[in-house]
């Protein structure tokens, strides 16, 4: 085995296999809050919503 299989086996194991693995054991529970996050945050207010575009009037022949 060379270095750079092995440094691609470390990362694999690091970054892909244990996050993977604490995502699976993590499942049913909510995701943590991190400290001195607000908990009530004020809901964002609703978009405008676009004025109806006016509509040409038939010609009548």
């Amino acid at each position: 085995m060379s270095l750079d299989d092995l440094l691609g086996l470390l990362f694999l194991l690091f970054f892909i296999v244990i996050p993977a693995l604490q995502g699976l054991s993590r499942r049913g529970q909510p995701p943590p809050i991190p400290p001195g996050f607000p908990e009530d945050l004020p809901l964002p207010e609703p978009l405008p919503r676009p004025k109806p575009k006016a509509r040409p009037k038939p010609k009548v022949p």
